[in-house]
């Protein structure tokens, strides 16, 4: 569906837009952000939060009830990231049936977030993280370039407008499982700001009862670690994934090749977005 809303768009444009946006994505691709961003397996940050019904979201007291889909987005200025909500949206129960919930994060006022959950139709919290709080904690903002602010202006993507001070500091879009132990066990990031994880994805990524994290500490998992003949090795991704934040895998054990498999996702949109906000506002 991304990608149909991406072709009608291009289509809509001219070529001195598309060049814009490339140059966007490049100087955004080439902070290599998401290599420093949070990763699996580590330690969530926990965040408090009020979103669009002026409620207080805690992590903490989210993770007493399940595993938390945790996705940071820019804002409603951004249709791609209006259209990746909504297909949440519509997979919503189905998360809720794997024993998870949904929050979604972005650095709009709150005026601005509960617009967007009420137009949308929302039925999860939607939080407004007024000054990359939290996005800051999990390693993912940039700020947009000086010499591309007016491009962005003349779009109608006034970021300053929509997050209450002067930075032009927006979140790489990002999704994190993170289990009951507070630990993130699965996360999509990647360096181009128009890939997103597809949702089917998320579905498969979010943890059983006896959750990942759990199998990463036990003692089964420490002697097949220790074992010379069926190692497990985990290194960081480079070239070829583009930053996004999984692993490769070499020499699994017969033992976690299906629990592995369950919890990295993989990318299928194209390296490429380009929806202008002021060609979409409805």
């Amino acid at each position: 569906e991304l990608n149909e809303i991406l072709e009608s768009f291009y289509a809509m444009v001219s070529d001195d837009d598309i060049r814009e946006y490339q140059r966007y994505v490049e100087s955004v691709s080439d902070r290599k952000i998401a290599e420093g961003a949070v990763q699996p397996i580590s330690k969530a940050p926990d965040f408090e939060l009020v979103d669009q019904d002026e409620d207080i979201v805690r992590l903490s007291e989210l993770l007493q009830d399940g595993p938390v889909v945790c996705v940071f987005y820019r804002g409603s200025w951004c249709p791609h990231c209006n259209a990746v909500i909504m297909n949440l949206q519509r997979v919503l129960e189905k998360i809720k049936d794997k024993g998870a919930s949904l929050v979604a994060i972005s650095p709009m006022l709150p005026d601005g977030t509960h617009y967007l959950a009420t137009k949308r139709s929302l039925n999860f919290p939607v939080c407004s993280d007024v000054g990359n709080v939290v996005a800051r904690k999990f390693r993912l903002t940039f700020e947009i370039l000086a010499d591309l602010r007016e491009t962005f202006l003349k779009w109608g993507d006034d970021i300053p407008l929509h997050n209450g001070d002067d930075s032009w500091e927006i979140p790489l879009p990002a999704t994190y499982i993170i289990d009951t132990n507070g630990d993130v066990v699965w996360s999509f990031v990647d360096n181009d700001p128009g890939v997103r994880a597809e949702p089917e994805d998320i579905l498969a990524a979010i943890p059983q009862r006896d959750d990942f994290s759990a199998k990463l500490k036990s003692d089964e998992f420490s002697a097949d670690m220790k074992s010379d003949s069926d190692s497990l090795e985990f290194e960081r991704c480079k070239g070829t994934c583009k930053g996004k934040n999984f692993f490769n895998r070499r020499h699994l054990s017969s033992t976690f090749k299906k629990n592995v498999k369950k919890v990295f996702g993989k990318k299928k949109q194209p390296p490429q977005e380009f929806i202008p906000g002021y060609l979409l506002r409805s």
